[in-house]
């Protein structure tokens, strides 16, 4: 389940390899394969009639990715669209449906399988653009640059398209019309997340409260599911695309795999002064802190989670938390009910989501995990806070009067001098009257 409902051979082929950590993995070589009622609903295929055959040629094995050696050195592009819109990561679900997500573009790097998603409002040219100067500010980021693009015709063959490839100096193969098999990376990358983000979906609704789990979810599932694909070894290489993408063999993948959750799992937001240290966990109710795990934040360096909160239905990054994987605590719906797994959840360190921090570290938070007291309590810290500051202070100093200046007979008048700190003020012999 943590490994987006990986297949049975490839989780035995981590196990021997010894990136997933098990317990015996004699026995998981031997046993049956286990029966999942999710991958049966999200994966299930017409069965072959096998009333023909087909062979495959040797020399077409690989023919798109042939010759393709190092990471962008071709990238394989295209559209998916969904007719369902998908909500946003900055909005709570009041999105109008015109505003939401209604596709996406793909890319599939040649030489190493990395898969990129970027989600689009629309399928124009202008938000294909967009997406591309994004692959691309990443793939910089790695270290890899752009030199050509597969893709088929559509928007990829549109003006200004051609423009942007003319202007980075950067190829574009185009497919025949008609031949989606000609663009068939991009076509079996699209096949392959969607078929993992589909089952997390149906997993998650089927063990959840009504509700919610919904289909709107498929972006933030989609986004998960490529995170899970990139860092999970090939049986080929025993590399992941992440490695292979960025020539680097330093990625903890056994680390990564062991901390990885299940997607749309429910999540308990951990209490302030836990996430400080030093402090007991008390038996308080899940009800204000409940939420559900939604993969991975991109805007941080670390395993940090991303949860859904079922009050505000706001997806916020957040530090520590609980996750229950295989969903033992659903059943506590009513807020005066505590599920009897709750202690020995919140007691097993495989359950943690945890970012290392500084010891002076001061995490809070959001206001919107908060109950109303704490919210109150916040805000009365919060305007202490501002009229101490205000107190120290002090009121503003007023301007001293001083006694008119004499000036000695047969001597000029003293002249202001301009300064830069206020307008010039004019001095006489007399005080000026109001």
């Amino acid at each position: 389940y943590r490994l987006g409902h990986l297949g049975f051979q490839h989780i035995r082929f981590l196990a021997r390899s010894g990136r997933l950590p098990v317990k015996n993995p004699k026995l998981l070589a031997n046993c049956d394969k286990v029966m999942c009622a999710a991958c049966q609903f999200g994966k299930a295929s017409r069965r072959p009639t096998k009333t023909g055959t087909h062979r495959k040629d040797p020399h077409k094995e690989m023919e798109l990715k042939k010759n393709d050696l190092f990471p962008g050195q071709r990238v394989s592009v295209d559209h998916f669209q969904s007719a369902l819109p998908g909500r946003l990561y900055t909005s709570r679900g009041g999105t109008d449906a015109k505003d939401k997500f209604h596709g996406g573009c793909i890319f599939v790097d040649h030489a190493s399988g990395y898969i990129q998603v970027r989600h689009q409002v629309s399928l124009s040219a202008e938000d294909t653009l967009k997406a591309k100067l994004m692959y691309e500010r990443d793939a910089a980021n790695a270290g890899v640059k752009i030199k050509a693009y597969h893709t088929d015709n559509g928007v990829f063959a549109s003006k200004d398209f051609m423009s942007q490839l003319l202007e980075d100096n950067q190829q574009m193969h185009l497919g025949g019309p008609g031949t989606a098999h000609q663009n068939g990376v991009a076509e079996r990358g699209i096949q392959t997340v969607v078929k993992m983000a589909r089952t997390m979906l149906i997993h998650a609704a089927m063990r959840s409260p009504q509700g919610t789990i919904t289909a709107e979810l498929w972006p933030v599932a989609i986004d998960h599911a490529v995170w899970i694909y990139n860092r999970i070894p090939r049986m080929d290489s025993g590399l992941t695309p992440v490695e292979l993408y960025g020539r680097s063999s330093f990625l903890p993948v056994q680390e990564i795999l062991s901390t990885c959750h299940t997607w749309g799992c429910p999540t308990y937001v951990l209490e302030p002064k836990l996430q400080k240290g030093g402090s007991k966990i008390p038996k308080w109710s899940p009800r204000s802190r409940r939420g559900v795990f939604m993969g991975f934040s991109r805007l941080h360096s670390t395993l940090v989670g991303l949860i859904l909160n079922l009050n505000t239905h706001s997806i916020s990054p957040q530090f520590h938390v609980v996750c229950d994987d295989m969903f033992t605590s659903v059943v506590s719906n009513q807020e005066e009910v505590v599920p009897k797994i709750w202690t020995s959840l919140l007691m097993t360190p495989a359950a943690r989501l945890q970012v290392k921090l500084d010891q002076d570290a001061d995490v809070e938070l959001s206001d919107e995990w908060l109950t109303p007291e704490e919210s109150l309590k916040r805000e009365q810290a919060r305007r202490q806070a501002i009229e101490s500051q205000a107190r120290q202070r002090g009121p503003h100093p007023q301007t001293e009067s001083h006694p008119p200046l004499s000036v000695p007979e047969g001597a000029s008048p003293p002249v202001a001098v301009p300064s830069d700190q206020g307008p010039t003020i004019p001095i006489s012999e007399e005080p000026v009257a109001d």
